[in-house]
């Protein structure tokens, strides 16, 4: 329902003009129009109409409208944050997110906070577990032998090999010496490392799960709203950067570290045995006759050598002693290390 209210306002002699205006009816004031005009009208020549002190005369603005209920209309007020509010993450940094740190196995994320990584923190590498020791072997002798009839040992020769205590005969016509070439041959003793090393696997005490950290229902005066986690999922907002940093403080000050992997370089030295003794004992002897009994030269070895034979057969045979060498064993210690890689520095807020 409209009223109508001409009032006479200020009388401009000059031109003559009345200015009118027309108010709405409503109690709740909702806005008003002015309608009346002069051919020339100044901001210092005119007077406001009745009910305009505030100076609203010539329209409502939307700070100063009123809803129905008498209340400020202001536009949308959500509130305060549901969640907690996440400070600001600073440039370099990736977040938030919602950062789980369990022994053992890693955390899944709640429904609706989907995981984004699974890292891992406190490196479990202990020491490789070796074991070094020493097999004796014993020596394995024998004798190779040639016989000459010339000084030298030069010219035609017949020969053989002997073991420990063997004998060879041969014959001849006639009275003669006998020259004697001999070597010694196989092996000495020797001591053989034997080792049992196991390098025992890695593992990580603390799993660090990585969950998306949703906007939640309000708003923050600083930084951004987070949803609400459910409260059996314990987990702080955090924010994370590839390798080692420094926390930007800003709101993230608590500092931890966590990796995607281990770089495993532990294993045991050389095992290693010191040899002492080990040599086999070798003696070789010609005889006058073919069974090796009678009287007997003993022959250098390694040198032409001879004795005298008569008319008949005659031998040569050799005595070895085989030895069994003593056995240092030395190295077979753990070395190298396991370091984690894939370094991510994480930051959480307080």
């Amino acid at each position: 329902m409209l009223r109508e209210s001409c009032g006479v306002g200020t009388l401009l002699f000059a031109l003559g003009a009345v200015a009118c205006s027309f108010e709405s009816g409503s109690d709740s004031g909702s806005g008003s129009a002015s309608l009346g005009s002069s051919a020339s009208e100044t901001s210092d020549s005119m007077s406001d109409g009745p009910g305009s002190d505030d100076g609203s005369s010539g329209g409502d603005t939307a700070d100063s409208q009123s809803g129905s209920d008498g209340s400020a209309i202001t536009g949308d007020d959500p509130g305060t944050c549901e969640g907690p509010c996440a400070p600001d993450v600073p440039s370099g940094w990736d977040g938030p997110f919602y950062v789980a740190a369990t022994e053992g196995d890693a955390a899944a994320c709640p429904e609706g906070f989907p995981q984004q990584d699974v890292r891992f923190a406190d490196l479990v590498a202990p020491d490789a577990m070796c074991t070094c020791a020493c097999q004796a072997v014993e020596s394995n002798c024998g004798v190779d032998y040639t016989l000459h009839l010339t000084g030298g040992c030069f010219g035609d020769a017949i020969g053989g090999t002997l073991g420990n205590g063997e004998c060879d005969p041969y014959a001849t016509l006639f009275p003669l010496e006998i020259f004697v070439d001999s070597t010694v041959t196989g092996t000495a003793g020797s001591c053989n490392p034997t080792t049992n090393d196991a390098v025992p696997d890695t593992s990580w005490e603390t799993a660090v799960t990585v969950c998306m950290a949703p906007s939640g229902v309000g708003e923050c005066e600083q930084g951004r709203c987070a949803a609400e986690l459910p409260g059996s999922f314990d987990a702080r907002l955090c924010i994370s950067q590839p390798g080692e940093h420094e926390c930007p403080g800003s709101g993230y000050a608590d500092r931890q570290m966590s990796y995607t992997g281990v770089d495993d370089e532990r294993a045991c030295s050389t095992c290693e045995c010191g040899t002492e003794g080990g040599e086999c004992e070798v003696a070789v002897t010609g005889h006058a006759n073919g069974n090796c009994t009678g009287s007997s030269s003993d022959l250098e070895i390694g040198t032409c050598d001879g004795f005298d034979v008569n008319t008949g057969d005659y031998g040569v045979s050799a005595t070895i002693e085989n030895k069994t060498p003593s056995c240092t064993a030395s190295g077979g210690e753990p070395v190298g290390e396991a370091t984690p890689t894939g370094a991510v520095t994480v930051c959480c807020a307080g």
